[in-house]
């Protein structure tokens, strides 16, 4: 099993993307599994899917200075939904990913930006670990991406 859970800078944000090529190659035809922990923009706002969270960040002018990092996750699931020959998978926060423990009550959904009662999508550390740990023992996420979120 190998976790990903790399985040660059904005200014070197390309390297998430080169790093997900490079341990794909390696893995090619491999039973080793492989977790990429990914961003939120790539999450659908809307029930019609026309619009990702992605969208409403670079619409944001005052979003530019850190923009690359959540651009380049977007790119880094792309890449993933076309590898076929891989034992991946994905997990997207909610739109807050801060550090802090695991929540008693987690949302757990696929293509969707996750909202608790209060309208806050947030997803903790910890929570975050928990979800990675859980999919990596019970393999129900094979070549695809989850979301979970604070409860």
């Amino acid at each position: 099993m190998v976790i990903d859970a790399f985040s660059a800078a904005p200014m070197k944000a390309h390297l998430q993307v080169d790093l997900a090529t490079r341990l794909i190659s390696l893995l090619r035809e491999s039973q080793t599994r492989i977790a990429f922990v990914l961003g939120a923009g790539s999450l659908y706002v809307d029930q019609s899917k026309q619009q990702i969270v992605y969208d409403l960040i670079k619409s944001d002018p005052s979003t530019e200075p850190w923009r690359a990092t959540p651009e380049n996750q977007l790119y880094e699931l792309e890449f993933l939904r076309n590898v076929k020959n891989v034992n991946w998978y994905g997990v997207s926060p909610g739109s807050s990913f801060v550090a802090g423990p695991k929540s008693e009550k987690i949302l757990t959904g696929t293509d969707y930006l996750l909202t608790n009662d209060q309208g806050v999508s947030e997803t903790t550390s910890r929570t975050m670990a928990y979800a990675v740990i859980q999919e990596a023992l019970k393999n129900e996420h094979n070549r695809e991406r989850f979301t979970v979120a604070n409860g």
